[in-house]
């Protein structure tokens, strides 16, 4: 499951690289699907209940509570989930930056909830692997 969530996550560097229009906004999306289930399989493996629909406004806190993430990375994390939320039903325009920020932000909910960690350069090896694929 980790993989498959590294996977996602280097989708969404893939399309943020890309040319197309939405780029950004469908980067910000993969990588959101990304920290969300992150944070279920955390939920799982810790047996926190996780039948709300949103697994940010219930594990979030607890994660960050057991000091796994700090408080302005767990703060940032929601500050990108919201703008997809916000973007959603309008034509605004994402920057590039907040996807860039996202992207650190699920590598950090990887590192210290499932032990992934991957270095700069097997990150580039994993999208270039994932871009090959498609």
């Amino acid at each position: 499951m980790k993989n498959e969530i590294a996977a996602q996550l280097c989708l969404g560097v893939i399309l943020k690289e890309s040319n197309l229009p939405s780029a950004n906004r469908l980067a910000l999306q993969n990588i959101d699907q990304a920290a969300g289930a992150a944070l279920k399989l955390y939920a799982s493996q810790h047996e926190l209940d996780t039948n709300t629909s949103d697994v940010f406004t219930s594990v979030l806190p607890d994660v960050k509570a057991k000091n796994l993430i700090i408080g302005s990375d767990a703060k940032a994390i929601m500050k990108c989930h919201k703008i997809i939320d916000e973007i959603t039903f309008s034509n605004s325009v994402v920057e590039t930056q907040v996807v860039d920020e996202y992207i650190t932000l699920v590598k950090i909910l990887l590192a210290y909830l499932h032990n992934y960690r991957a270095t700069k350069a097997k990150w580039a090896e994993l999208v270039n692997n994932i871009r090959k694929s498609l």
